[in-house]
C-alpha cells in the first residue's frame, strides 16, 4: 500500500501511540522493536540491512528505548482531557507476553512460564542471546532490563479443547469432563492425538501439518480421545521445553491459562514435563508483571525479582509433583506421537517444493 506508506510519519504499535498522547514523545521499547523483524537484538538498534530488505526508511520508525524506562510525563493537555494529574511519570513496561511471564515469576534465568490459553506459550529468561541459537525458538527482549526471553509455542490448546467439547460434550460441565479425564488411564488406551489443528509453529514452522487421532480402534471411546487430546498438547509443550533446554537449563515451571484450571490436566502436565510445576493465584499475570516493572522503575523495589517476591507473597500457590513411573510411561507415548508426526508430516524442501513422506 504505497500510498499509505508515503503518507505515514511514524509506524507505531498501540502502546507507542498511547505514550505519544500522554507525553508527546515518540518512542517504542526494545520488546516491541525486537518483534518487528527490523531490529538487531544484539546491538539494540534498527538494523540497516533488515530495513533495506523490507524497504523501510529508518526515519519512519520510533526512537528505541529500554523497557522499564520513564519515557515521559503526563502533559497538561492530556491531563485536561482525562482528569489525570499533570506530571505523572509514564513507564513503558513492554509487551503483553513479556509482562505476563514476569507476573508468573520469569524474573531470572532458568524460570519458565507455560501458558495454556487459546494457544500454548513457553517463555524463559536468559541473560544474553544464545551463541548456538537456531530457528527452533524465538528470541527477543524481556521487560527486565538487560534480559532476553526465549519463546516456543503450540498454536492450539484451549481452542482445540473447546472444539472437542462442542462436538462431543455440548451438555457437560467442566467438572463432569474433568471426572472423565481422571477416570481414563494414562495413554488413553493407546489412542494418540497429534495436536496440530492449525499447523505447527516451533521448532519447524510447518503450516502444512494437521491434527489427527491415531491408534483408534472399535474399542476407542470419546473419553479416550478427550484425554489423548490433552496428553498430545502436553507432549508438544514438552517438545518445546526440550528445545529451550538446549539454550537455558529450565529449573522451575510456572503454569497459567485456561487449561491450568483443570487439576487432571495439571497432573498430566507435571508428569509429561517430568518436573515440578507451580500455579499461582488467579490474578491477571500481565497486569501484575507491568506493575512490577513500573514499581522497580520508580525505585520502590531494588529489582524485578524483589518486586515479584513482595507482590506475590500472598498468592495462593498450588504445587504439582511428578511420579517417576508416570514420567516413563508418558515418555513412551510422546515418542510414539513424535514418530507419527515425522512419518506423516515430516517434510524437506527440495528445488522449491515440499516432499512429504507418508
Amino acid at each position: 500500500r504505497p500510498e499509505i506508506y508515503a503518507k505515514t510519519y511514524k509506524f507505531m504499535v498501540i502502546p507507542d501511540y498511547l505514550i505519544y498522547l500522554m507525553t508527546g514523545r515518540i518512542c517504542t521499547d526494545y520488546t516491541y522493536g525486537s518483534r518487528s523483524l527490523l531490529m538487531n537484538i544484539r546491538t539494540h538498534e534498527w538494523d540497516d540491512e533488515l530495513l533495506e530488505i523490507f524497504h523501510v526508511e529508518k526515519e519512519k520508525l520510533c526512537e528505541l528505548i529500554e523497557p522499564g524506562s520513564v519515557c515521559g510525563h503526563i502533559t497538561k493537555a492530556f491531563a485536561e482531557i482525562t482528569g489525570c494529574q499533570e506530571g505523572i511519570p509514564v513507564i513503558t513496561a513492554g509487551g503483553d507476553q513479556q509482562c505476563g511471564a514476569i507476573g508468573q515469576g520469569v524474573v531470572k534465568k532458568g524460570v519458565m512460564s507455560v501458558t495454556t490459553g487459546t494457544g500454548g506459550y513457553l517463555i524463559t529468561a536468559t541473560d544474553q542471546v544464545p551463541e548456538n541459537l537456531e530457528q527452533d525458538a524465538i528470541c527477543n527482549f524481556s521487560s527486565v532490563k538487560g534480559q532476553y526471553i526465549l519463546e516456543s509455542s503450540v498454536l492450539t490448546c484451549c481452542s482445540a479443547f473447546d472444539w472437542f467439547r462442542r462436538q462431543f460434550y455440548p451438555d457437560s460441565s467442566f467438572d463432569e469432563i474433568n471426572r472423565e479425564v481422571e477416570q481414563t488411564p494414562i495413554g488413553s488406551h493407546g489412542c494418540l492425538c497429534v495436536p496440530y489443528f492449525m499447523g505447527r509453529s516451533t521448532p519447524d514452522w510447518n503450516n502444512m501439518a494437521k491434527a489427527e487421532f491415531a491408534n483408534v480402534t472399535l474399542g476407542t471411546t470419546k473419553q479416550d480421545m478427550l484425554r489423548s487430546l490433552l496428553e498430545g498438547i502436553c507432549y508438544e509443550i514438552r517438545n518445546g521445553i526440550d528445545i529451550m533446554n538446549k539454550y537455558v537449563k529450565v529449573s522451575d515451571i510456572y503454569i497459567n491459562g485456561g487449561l491450568s484450571n483443570s487439576v487432571p490436566f495439571n497432573d498430566i502436565q507435571t508428569n509429561v514435563y517430568g518436573m515440578k510445576i507451580i500455579r499461582r493465584g488467579k490474578a491477571d499475570a500481565t497486569a501484575r508483571g507491568a506493575l512490577m516493572i513500573a514499581a522497580t522503575a520508580m525505585g520502590i523495589f531494588e529489582n524485578v525479582e524483589k518486586a515479584f517476591e513482595c507482590i506475590s507473597r500472598q498468592d495462593e500457590v498450588k504445587i504439582y509433583l511428578p511420579d517417576d513411573k508416570k514420567i516413563l510411561e508418558y515418555e513412551r507415548y510422546r515418542a510414539q506421537m513424535n514418530r507419527i508426526y515425522k512419518r506423516v508430516w515430516g517434510e524437506k524442501q527440495k528445488d522449491g517444493k515440499f516432499e512429504f513422506h507418508i
